[in-house]
């Protein structure tokens, strides 16, 4: 699972923490239920951004780049995402 890999579990809660603008106490269960939606949306935007990767270069190596993120999430409704 990528994000639980990229995105601690003490990440999440300080994140939590830092949103609610107080000392708030986050339940693991809480915190393992937002690592599986996180990990589900990186893979949904993931795979967004590798077909437009991949419809942009000839070959079977390539490289994503900034304009083939910011055209994945265009294509997912999510470029408000990088304001």
């Amino acid at each position: 699972m990528v994000a639980q890999e990229a995105i601690t579990k003490k990440a999440v809660k300080m994140k939590l923490k830092e949103i609610a603008g107080a000392n708030i106490r986050v339940s693991d269960v809480a915190v393992e239920k937002l690592l599986t939606a996180l990990n589900k949306f990186l893979e949904d935007i993931g795979k967004s951004v590798v077909e437009v990767a991949k419809t942009r270069s000839r070959g079977e190596s390539f490289m994503v780049t900034e304009k083939d993120v910011v055209k994945g999430l265009e294509e997912k409704g999510f470029k408000g995402l990088l304001e």
